[in-house]
């Protein structure tokens, strides 16, 4: 077999980045906009040593869940891998990835999963969803200026008239960029020779109705920004303008430095939680640099069903490892009785301490630093208290093996997981129940991705006393 060959071949099932996965004689293809029950011809894009990529040729026979994407652009764009896929498909898809992982990777029977895994929590109105945006900005060989998303699995910019899970106002504010940039000659990054200005707006709204611009540059100093400032704040909504400075050649999007430009440095939104017959609202402030879950409705449900599976009396002490601004810390002190935590970004732990002190929290202490090296052996502070319950929310690599072992040999009576990535939530959790120290008591899969390949998961795991 060599590349540009053509095949039929049947769709059985769809990986984590949302492409199709078919076989043929044995050997393994992804095909991107295809859905599990399309016969395909397929034309072959690359070959691997054990896998290969194709394109859609025709569809010979279509899936019956198959749907017509509302959005023009979904072929070429990498921002939605499934609008054409029917979303009640979409959410049996994502429980299988969950169920599959864990059977494949974390060597759980099937029996014992299908024992403890509740129905994936999907949405009523799966669109528009997201709260945060990020936007490459490019330049083609003619020096238009391109503003949209990447395209599939490359870095060439593709845009759309709208986007079907951003905010409808984003196209308004990217519009007005374009134009600043267009009048002014304002220079585009070139990721090629790392050469010009501007490479990504990032947008944030909250709940508020407050909304954040930041240009991502490549340097401070850009000409005429008072020009853009003018236009921006002609928008209510519109409480913040930040540049972020990024002069690496890298893949990262923000770099260390932010500026604010116009209005205040941060957001302001805010979320509910419910426990023991007590409900709350949590006030936060979000930064540019902020990590904070990007569909609002759905990560309330998300802490509702951590606060459920963990049944809190106000007794108990909790780390939160990999805990961000400090969001699901803060749910959790209202009903602990002490909350440590830890994550590595400085601007995070900067925005938890403000948001703790915003709701008057009292019983929250927060590190920073890498996981891994805070709770190193030797590094471990005597301030730390033994947890009664650790709850781990890593990034979609998963735990460092030290943290892993960390949480071993403080045995807290409760381990909760929150994971983005099916594949390492398995492998993490191979380790964790090794030799039968935990067992699962609960797992409940959040589409906090509609659309995406992408999905969240919450574990709960008990200690096993012999």
């Amino acid at each position: 077999m060599k590349k540009n060959d053509e095949i039929v071949i049947n769709i059985t099932d769809i990986n984590n980045d949302g492409l199709g996965v078919g076989k043929y004689e044995g050997f393994v293809f992804f095909v991107a906009n295809s859905v599990p029950g399309d016969v395909i011809k397929m034309g072959v894009t690359a070959l691997k040593k054990n896998y290969g990529y194709g394109r859609i040729i025709e569809i010979i026979s279509p899936s019956k869940d198959r749907v017509d994407s509302p959005c023009k652009s979904s072929n070429q764009c990498g921002g939605c891998a499934l609008l054409h896929v029917s979303y009640q498909a979409q959410l049996k898809l994502k429980e299988k990835q969950v169920r599959d992982a864990l059977v494949r990777i974390g060597g759980f029977s099937e029996e014992s999963i299908n024992s403890v895994i509740n129905p994936i929590i999907g949405m009523e109105n799966p669109y528009h969803y997201r709260n945060k945006a990020q936007y490459p900005v490019s330049a083609d060989e003619n020096g238009r200026v391109k503003i949209g998303l990447y395209a599939k699995r490359s870095h060439r910019v593709v845009e759309a008239e709208a986007c079907y899970i951003e905010q409808k106002s984003d196209q308004n504010i990217l519009n007005i960029i374009r134009e600043w940039i267009n009048s002014y000659s304002i220079p585009v990054y070139n990721e090629k020779d790392n050469r010009g200005l501007i490479r990504h707006i990032l947008i944030r709204h909250s709940i508020s109705d407050e909304i954040m611009v930041c240009l991502v540059s490549a340097g401070k100093d850009i000409r005429h920004l008072e020009k853009l400032i003018e236009q921006l704040s002609l928008i209510d909504r519109v409480k913040s303008v930040c540049v972020n400075v990024n002069n690496s050649k890298g893949n990262v999007i923000l770099g260390r430095k932010t500026f604010t430009v116009y209005g205040t440095g941060s957001i302001s939104d805010r979320f509910n939680v419910k426990c023991r017959g007590k409900s709350y609202e949590i006030s936060v402030k979000i930064s540019p640099e902020s990590f904070y879950q990007v569909n609002h409705s759905q990560m309330e449900k998300l802490y509702q069903i951590a606060l459920e599976y963990l049944k809190l009396s106000g007794s108990e002490k909790v780390w939160d490892i990999y805990c961000g601004i400090g969001t699901i810390t803060i749910a959790l002190s209202k009903f602990a009785k002490e909350v440590l935590g830890i994550e590595e970004a400085e601007a995070a732990i900067h925005d938890a301490k403000e948001n703790a002190a915003v709701n008057n929290i009292k019983n929250i202490s927060f590190y920073c630093g890498r996981a891994e090296d805070i709770l190193a052996d030797n590094n471990i502070s005597e301030e730390f208290f033994l947890p009664d319950i650790i709850l781990i929310d890593p990034p979609r690599a998963g735990c460092n093996p030290v943290v892993l072992d960390v949480i071993l040999k403080t045995a807290p009576q409760k381990i909760l997981y929150i994971s983005c990535n099916p594949s390492t939530l398995a492998r993490d959790l191979k380790i964790l129940c090794q030799d039968g120290r935990y067992e699962i008591r609960g797992i409940t899969p959040v589409d906090q991705f509609c659309h995406t390949g992408h999905v969240e998961t919450v574990v709960l795991m008990s200690r096993v006393d012999k």
